[in-house]
């Protein structure tokens, strides 16, 4: 389920964010799921959902888009926003995901974003329900979904390394990029249903125009600081309605939770 929450700026509070927030803005929303309720917040922040049939991954099936204003400015690693409003996306799919439940959870509330060097305060002062995201393209006479969208967080898709162990971040136009992303959709259902999924494995993927790379900075100015690239960009993509909803709801590649990963129409 999708959402679109407009935020107040709280002019007291400063106008300026770090430009890596997003381990930040994810901290903001557990704080709101747990004033309205705070025994499934901790669940979903220490278990999420797990695949016990292949070795107990844990995935926490929710992502969130980059906070847009319609007008900031860019100073070394701070972003100035300019004027009082801001808006983001928010979607999840776990078990309780209603409409009563989120807008219990956010409606009036107050989300503060930041590091030790800079933070702005938001209230929350409308949430809107968005309709799945195969209700927003065409779907064709043979049942797929097509349609051009964008990234509104950086996508990031991943693979481990055999000769370093770690992780190697994949551009968007890398060699088996559709393959890695349906998979991890078909994984992501497979949390969420308890089965694998059966439908049309079809998964065109194409690049529209140009590719935008973001590195971005986990639990900065702490001994756990990681990176994590991710890329911005248009494409298009025709898939079955469930994948594209899939994808929607809980977002596209990995690291949905941390704020990877939200797309919407062009």
């Amino acid at each position: 389920m999708r959402f679109k929450i407009e935020l107040q700026i709280d002019r007291m509070s400063g106008r300026v964010l770090p430009l890596n927030y997003q381990y930040e803005l994810a901290a903001a929303v557990y704080r709101c799921m747990s004033r309205c309720d705070a025994e499934y917040a901790a669940w979903l922040h220490d278990n999420g959902f797990t695949d016990d049939e292949r070795g107990g991954k844990r995935m926490k099936l929710f992502c969130f888009s980059n906070i847009r204003t319609p007008r900031f400015v860019v100073e070394a690693d701070r972003l100035h926003i300019e004027g009082d409003r801001a808006t983001f996306y928010l979607s999840f799919l776990p078990e309780r995901s209603t409409a009563a439940f989120v807008k219990g959870a956010f409606a009036d509330q107050v989300l503060e974003v930041g590091d030790r060097v800079s933070s702005v305060v938001f209230r929350v002062v409308d949430l809107t329900i968005l309709p799945p995201l195969s209700h927003t393209v065409a779907v064709n006479d043979e049942g797929w979904a097509e349609g051009v969208f964008r990234t509104l967080s950086p996508v990031c898709v991943s693979r481990k390394n055999p000769q370093t162990g770690r992780a190697d971040y994949l551009a968007p136009e890398a060699e088996g990029m559709a393959e890695a992303l349906r998979n991890n959709l078909c994984q992501k259902y497979r949390f969420f249903y308890g089965k694998d999924y059966e439908g049309p494995m079809d998964f065109d993927f194409e690049v529209c125009g140009a590719v935008r790379k973001k590195r971005i900075a986990i639990k900065r100015f702490t001994p756990q600081e990681t990176g994590v690239v991710g890329y911005n960009y248009a494409f298009r993509l025709r898939c079955s309605p469930e994948l594209l909803d899939l994808a929607g709801d809980c977002g596209l590649g990995e690291k949905g939770s941390l704020g990877f990963g939200f797309i919407g129409t062009m």
